[in-house]
């Protein structure tokens, strides 16, 4: 009985915070430069790409990110536009298995800046830079970086070569040399954003849906 009053209560009032205050959502329209593949083993059965942007799952347009995650699972095909290219995609019946299979990341995320969030003590070339937490890596020499999924890529092309990392620090634009080793892995890892934090640095923008009092209780259920 306990448990049932539990449910029944958190239903109540989850229902009241979405009449109240509505829901936010991120449009799938802001994915302005698509994707982020960051569960590799999962996308590339499919043959998505990072960048690819999701125009369409079994024929029918997608608005909302969180959406888009769960309807990719049921889904028989999609339709991408990559590179302004019109490509259409067919879904394994055994998705779902393969996640199951390589269940360590999400199949598919915003794509994020490169900020730096941890930095790996001995051996890996970034630890005996001036790179600091929170510095945003946009570029290496003369090439831009826009998302920390273009750094890799970029870097390989550097292989064995001293560099210099623009990077952004507290509004300034500051230069760090650094030698790319072979492997092309200098020893950063990304910042974790969550969707609030890419919102107030401007990168996306949600929106908010709005319900009304018989509508607020259905979704509070489905939630």
């Amino acid at each position: 009985g306990g448990i049932i009053v539990n449910v029944i209560v958190g239903i109540l009032i989850y229902s009241f915070v979405l009449m109240a205050y509505g829901e936010k959502y991120l449009p799938v329209s802001e994915l302005k430069d698509g994707i982020w593949c960051t569960n590799e083993a999962v996308t590339e059965r499919i043959g998505l790409q990072t960048g690819d942007k999701i125009i369409n799952i079994n024929g029918e347009p997608t608005s909302t990110f969180m959406d888009m995650q769960e309807d990719i699972f049921t889904a028989q095909s999609l339709e991408v536009n990559r590179n302004g290219e019109i490509v259409k995609l067919n879904v394994p019946i055994d998705l779902i298995e393969t996640l199951i299979d390589n269940r360590g990341a999400p199949m598919i995320l915003p794509r994020i800046p490169f900020t730096v969030g941890g930095i790996k003590d001995q051996g890996y070339a970034a630890a005996t830079t001036d790179l600091k937490l929170k510095d945003q890596i946009v570029g290496v020499n003369e090439t831009p970086i826009a998302y920390y999924d273009q750094f890799k890529k970029v870097a390989q092309q550097y292989a064995n070569k001293a560099v210099v990392l623009k990077v952004k620090r507290e509004g300034q634009l500051v230069d760090v040399p650094l030698t790319i080793p072979d492997s092309a892995i200098i020893g950063v890892s990304p910042y974790p954003y969550s969707i609030s934090e890419l919102e107030k640095a401007g990168i996306y923008q949600r929106e908010t849906k709005t319900y009304s009092f018989f509508a607020a209780f259905p979704a509070g259920l489905k939630k």
